[in-house]
């Protein structure tokens, strides 16, 4: 994980975040074809990484990028590729974690026709289509 950012508030509690990923593909220059495979590895792990959740209660992670990386002195002998991708979630518990009442009627009215003194004139929501307001 390079980066863990705030993300836009939902009303839970929780901690809204943003995590970005970097993974780093390596392939050894004497392997044969080693532009050809480590292409389809890039291809093949970007595929995988879009959409994926891990497992984990979370949004499906967005791919970002792949770049050849620059190689280091240690890493000349390999063809490196880097794959940037993130994934936004929630951390802590929920305040709406299902307890406390779960509404059996829902209700709907519209402006000006709202409250108390009005609830009388208020459309049960069902399968059907909502009135004109």
């Amino acid at each position: 994980m390079i980066a863990l950012e705030p993300d836009t508030d939902v009303g839970t509690e929780q901690l809204a975040v943003r995590t970005r990923w970097e993974l780093h593909l390596l392939m050894h220059v004497k392997d044969a074809d080693v532009n050809i495979e480590i292409g389809a590895l890039v291809a093949a792990v970007s595929k995988w990484l879009h959409g994926n959740r891990f497992g984990l209660p979370v949004h499906p992670a967005e791919f970002f990028g792949a770049y050849p990386d620059e190689w280091s002195q240690e890493k000349r002998a390999y063809e490196e590729w880097r794959v940037e991708f993130e994934v936004r979630g929630y951390l802590g518990e929920s305040v709406w974690a299902g307890e406390g009442i779960i509404p059996q009627t829902v209700l709907v009215s519209y402006t000006p026709r709202v409250g108390v003194d009005h609830e009388p004139e208020y459309t049960e929501v069902t399968d059907a289509t909502l009135p004109n307001g």
